[in-house]
């Protein structure tokens, strides 16, 4: 009789077991099929981001409980290499305006940030061409094609003095280096790329442009 109910025991045993082994492994396999279907997602959201043919950032309003100016602001990613930007204050919207695919939408964004290519680069540019310059960074423009990526970083030196720097790099990542074109002159010259000739110019005849290659 001892026996019998020692059997019975170690069956029960047993099947807890197996019932407990099910059930973890069931977690197992929903948390796995969580983390794939977050992965997937991320992945879509990149891939709509790189089918975009341009963006131009702006920020418009007033700081909320401050003097300070409503403007662009820059964020270096440091070791995760991401670099965005964001509205300089709260009470900041920042204005997306994107074309894809020959539509473009406008979006009004709060507390939003952008991923940016080659902000370290202008900053750099700019500490090493403006030293000493304090600018307010006003609008950053994006344009892609299948080869290169150009960005425009519009910026005041003050006294309504607006400045544009042109920085061009590689899409695909075979080359380590990015081209950056100044165009300077007393015409209101502007820096022009054209993605259809991979060539840049600038907007008026009164211009010098001034083409400086750095390393990513």
């Amino acid at each position: 009789m001892g026996d019998s109910k020692l059997i019975k025991m170690k069956k029960i045993v047993f099947e807890s077991f197996l019932i407990l082994s099910v059930s973890v492994l069931f977690v197992f396999s929903c948390q796995k099929e969580n983390i794939k279907n977050s992965k997937s997602n991320t992945h879509e959201v990149f891939q709509e981001k790189q089918s975009i043919n341009s963006v131009e950032i702006e920020c418009n309003g007033n700081c909320s409980g401050s003097s300070g100016t409503c403007s662009i602001m820059g964020q270096l990613g440091g070791g995760s290499g991401h670099n965005y930007v964001t509205c300089s204050c709260s009470g900041c919207t920042m204005k997306v305006t994107s074309t894809k695919n020959g539509v473009t939408t406008v979006t009004n964004l709060i507390e939003a940030q952008f991923e940016v290519y080659y902000l370290d680069l202008f900053q750099t540019y700019m500490a090493d061409n403006y030293p000493g310059q304090t600018y307010t960074l006003l609008k950053y423009n994006f344009t892609t094609d299948s080869e290169e990526y150009v960005e425009m970083y519009s910026f005041d030196l003050g006294n309504g003095q607006i400045e544009t720097v042109v920085l061009v790099g590689d899409a695909n990542g075979l080359i380590d280096k990015v081209k950056v074109y100044d165009c300077t002159g007393s015409c209101g010259c502007r820096e022009v790329y054209d993605l259809n000739t991979n060539k840049a110019s600038c907007s008026c005849n009164d211009c010098q442009m001034k083409v400086t290659t750095v390393k990513k």
